[in-house]
């Protein structure tokens, strides 16, 4: 089975035909004749470009036309392509190459996560010859220049992922997600039979001793990540909603109750691509002060205390 970033990547085929849309919509014997493109090579990349929700086909009369679709990321593509049509994005974003666009306004350039470093300065030099990315202390960025590409990258990325959450229910609704991982609401009746699934956050609560009941489960969707730790489960449940004291609560009794056994150092380099580091470190410091640091949502350990006695958690 295809992993997501297969089923996402563009080959040179690809960008040569959305090239010859950007005007609008063309016949498809005029892109054979224009492209050079057999019927069964035409055929072939179409059918992928309409999986990628970019294009939609017409037919009038006797002849089939196509175009680009209505969706958001098609119109930047489109976009993109259109303002910036004289850069050879055919050896850009092809291959790796939209792969480690993904890893970069994600932040986790520096972890080569299914590309060898080789592979990722290649690719690197070429954006940077373009201008498309430009260091920031210790990071690469896109560009400001080019804000419709980091706009399409988000765009696709959720087509992608709204894809996946829909075909588990109807009802699926998405939490979070960043690089192709994401934390998705379904109700309980949803059977999940895919390994790139794992129940997290308050949903493994009841497993681990904290009886947090709800309708529904919440769900953690990975291509990396084979099983939840526990310190999994509390930056997960910290993710639904960032700001909500209700589930800071629920993560700090999980980290109480199991603070011997938490892997601080595992904790504090997850939550860094999360951007929970601060969050985490606050939540730590609390449990061993009992006292809040800042304007961070936490509560008070009186609060805490209460919240602990109902769970049945000893502080």
């Amino acid at each position: 089975m295809k992993t997501v970033q297969e089923k996402y990547a563009f080959s040179k085929s690809e960008i040569k035909i959305l090239r010859e849309l950007v005007r609008g919509e063309r016949p498809l014997s005029d892109l054979r004749k224009k492209l050079l493109f057999g019927p069964s090579l035409l055929s072939y990349n179409l059918k992928k470009l309409l999986d990628k929700g970019l294009i939609m086909e017409n037919t009038r009369g006797f002849r089939k036309y196509v175009q680009f679709s209505d969706f958001k990321h098609a119109s930047l593509l489109k976009n993109l392509l259109l303002v910036y049509y004289h850069i050879d994005w055919e050896n850009l974003l092809v291959g790796k190459g939209l792969y480690i666009l993904f890893q970069i306004i994600s932040g986790f350039e520096n972890s080569f996560y299914g590309v060898s470093k080789a592979t990722f300065w290649r690719y690197l030099r070429r954006f940077r010859t373009h201008g498309i990315l430009q260091k920031k202390v210790n990071k690469y960025e896109i560009n400001p220049r080019f804000s419709i590409l980091a706009d399409f990258l988000n765009e696709y990325q959720l087509f992608f992922i709204k894809r996946i959450a829909e075909k588990l229910s109807s009802e699926a609704v998405v939490l979070w997600h960043r690089d192709f991982e994401f934390l998705v609401r379904v109700p309980k009746s949803v059977k999940v039979t895919s390994e790139k699934l794992h129940l997290t956050a308050t949903s493994l609560f009841p497993s681990l001793g904290l009886p947090i009941f709800s309708e529904y489960n919440i769900l953690f969707y990975s291509e990396r990540k084979k099983n939840i730790k526990i310190e999994d489960a509390v930056l997960h449940t910290l993710l639904i909603e960032r700001k909500n004291v209700r589930y800071v609560i629920y993560s700090l009794l999980l980290l109480h109750k199991y603070k011997e056994k938490i892997d601080v150092r595992y904790l504090k380099s997850e939550a860094q691509k999360y951007n929970l580091g601060v969050q985490i470190v606050s939540m730590l410091s609390f449990i061993e002060t009992h006292s809040r640091q800042g304007d961070l949502p936490l509560p008070t350990w009186t609060e805490f205390e209460a919240k602990a006695k109902e769970y049945g958690v000893t502080v």
